[in-house]
């Protein structure tokens, strides 16, 4: 991974991370936080920098590949694993697996196919 789409996924996790303080709705654990307002319909307004980042994100991925067990390796690798690290690191693996899922849920919300 590039550490120019590294900076850029702290940028937007960051500035998510802010207008949820702002609007007073930050929680104890964060990506699992932003992961459960990114799977409602509408997601809440503070997360629209980081949906259109998953967005990107995962369409690159699924128009680079179109094995679905590459697509599933690459986006645990490089989406996945940014939410885990931003994490509490005291976290359960049941929080980690709760992660996993919501992404999986929302990329497969938009459109994209992760089974």
């Amino acid at each position: 991974m590039s550490n120019r789409i590294i900076d850029h996924f702290e940028e937007v996790y960051n500035f998510t991370l802010r207008k949820l303080y702002q609007s007073g709705q930050a929680a104890v654990d964060a990506p699992l936080h932003i992961l459960q307002l990114l799977t409602e319909n509408p997601p809440h307004q503070a997360v629209h920098a980081l949906e259109l980042w998953l967005f990107c994100e995962a369409r690159k991925i699924c128009l680079a590949t179109q094995n679905i067990k590459e697509q599933e390796a690459v986006i645990s690798q490089q989406i996945t694993q940014r939410f885990l690290q931003k994490s509490d690191s005291e976290n359960s693996g049941r929080s980690n697996n709760e992660i996993d899922q919501l992404v999986k849920t929302v990329i497969q919300n938009m459109g994209f196919s992760t089974s």
